[in-house]
């Protein structure tokens, strides 16, 4: 599935006509199914600027960390100047099926249910849910948990992989397909099954999907930072397919090493600086002594 990006986006605000009703191109019947018809009329919408061009299509899919870059809007400067750089890039999301705007609060909801999944995601897998207090919260049962507290834990655990499935079940289903394709094989024919992505939202929760079941791992590159798909990769992957990024970070990591060391630091000490491994750091002296000695000579 290929989307299409614009020139340009902007914000279009709601506005009063003469006889003092909000006029906005948003109000539809659908929107307010969607908020339930509680003051979705009043919100600002992201909208193509009018006679922008179509300047790329891409496939969402092949961008690897798209679904942490829209959860992590919230560390934007606004949510306004995050969501309209987000569609500058990517483009609109694709739950209104009509190209007049999409209102602010389909992509404040959805970002948050992203980073809600997440945040659960992540005390499930480190086995702790009391951090997840604040996002998803099980009835206190302090008489259980004191008599048995791993049973408790457990119970909780559960509690948080429900809600998992619960928000990321209802949104594959509105925003993906599913289909049997027939490929023939050798003489008969054989079926197989295909999905692809609705929407971009569609793409994200498929790629979030992916993510939480294991069938797309995504790691952050050492050099340069952006996210790659780690799982046809080496078990200990740690950048991105840049050819020039393994060997900016290894020379970087070099010469910082030599500066740590002239000023007295031990090796442990420097490992810790750095973020790195005491051998990886006795590797990246060595190699500086040896560039060092072929200097000299």
């Amino acid at each position: 599935m290929l989307l299409r990006v614009y020139a340009r986006y902007e914000w279009i605000e709601p506005r009063r006509n003469r006889q003092g009703q909000l006029d906005v191109p948003w109000q539809q019947n659908e929107l307010q199914r969607l908020r339930g018809g509680a003051g979705y009329a009043t919100e600002s919408a992201l909208r193509p600027a009018p006679g922008a061009a179509v300047v790329r299509e891409y496939d969402p899919l092949m961008v690897p960390d798209l679904y942490w870059r829209f959860s992590d809007l919230l560390s934007w400067a606004t949510d306004k100047q995050g969501m309209l750089a987000f569609a500058s890039q990517f483009g609109l999301l694709g739950v209104v099926d009509y190209p007049a705007a999409e209102p602010m609060f389909i992509w404040q909801e959805e970002r948050a249910k992203m980073w809600e999944v997440l945040e659960i995601w992540k005390g499930i897998r480190s086995g702790n849910p009391r951090g997840l207090a604040r996002v998803d919260p099980l009835p206190d049962d302090t008489a259980f948990r004191q008599a048995r507290p791993e049973a408790h834990r457990r119970r909780r655990l559960d509690h948080q992989a429900r809600s998992i499935e619960e928000i990321v079940s209802a949104r594959l289903t509105e925003h993906v397909g599913a289909w049997l394709s027939p490929r023939a094989y050798r003489r008969s024919i054989r079926f197989r099954m295909e999905y692809a992505p609705r929407t971009l939202l569609g793409a994200l929760w498929l790629q979030c999907a992916g993510a939480i079941t294991g069938q797309r791992e995504f790691r952050q590159c050492k050099n340069c930072g952006a996210r790659f798909d780690s799982k046809d990769r080496r078990a200990d992957a740690k950048f991105c397919l840049r050819d020039d990024c393994r060997p900016k970070y290894h020379q970087r990591g070099m010469f910082a090493a030599g500066r740590l060391k002239r000023d007295g630091k031990l090796v442990a000490q420097i490992a810790e600086e750095l973020d790195e491994s005491p051998a990886q750091v006795r590797k990246w002296l060595q190699r500086l002594r040896r560039l060092r000695g072929k200097a000299r000579n």
